[in-house]
């Protein structure tokens, strides 16, 4: 029902912040925008021996905790490149958090997988630096009409991942119910 969105755009470029993407596509009685220009300390791949501490990423979700948690049910922290898409007999997240509920469930857990794109829902792409040209695009786009999950939204799986991967799955708990969480555990 609502995004908050912690904005490090200022700890790692020279742009100001989000807003000018995220307003006016948004409401803001559905985007609030919070502005968090920390530096991670040590953020390695997640293969490597010593993953990191992403300590501006877990204070960021208990801030959000902490000061949005108690106005809310259901609260959950994201990448902006990653997504929740309802499967199965399921349309919407609120019909999976409405069963959660009805269940007695207080945490959600998610998979985490790289999806291939439809590509027949997609388009050649080159106004960008990196894409080529008009006569030679490098890039593809989402077609006009189409969603972005709905581009993504295949299903596929890559085979299991060695078990530092368990980490990497994403939580959608009750606030009321899990007083500290850090981003994937």
């Amino acid at each position: 029902d609502h995004i908050y969105v912690y904005d490090n755009t200022g700890a790692h470029t020279d742009e100001i912040s989000l807003e000018s993407t995220l307003f006016p596509r948004f409401l803001e009685s559905e985007v609030t925008r919070i502005d968090w220009p920390c530096r991670v300390c040590n953020n390695n791949i997640p293969a490597h021996e010593n993953t990191g501490e992403r300590s501006s990423q877990y204070a960021a979700e208990n801030s959000c905790r902490a000061r949005y948690g108690p106005s809310t049910e259901w609260i959950a922290s994201f990448d902006t490149d990653e997504y929740l898409v309802p499967m199965g007999d399921y349309n919407s997240m609120r019909e999976v958090v409405d069963d959660a509920t009805k269940d007695g469930t207080q945490i959600l857990t998610f998979r985490s997988t790289r999806a291939i794109p439809i590509h027949t829902y997609m388009e050649p792409f080159h106004d960008h630096k990196d894409c080529g040209t008009a006569t030679d695009p490098t890039c593809l786009s989402v077609k006009s009409g189409h969603l972005f999950s709905e581009v993504y939204n295949c299903e596929f799986m890559h085979p299991l991942k060695p078990s530092w991967s368990e980490r990497a799955k994403k939580q959608l708990y009750r606030s009321d119910y899990v007083l500290a969480h850090y981003v994937h555990y």
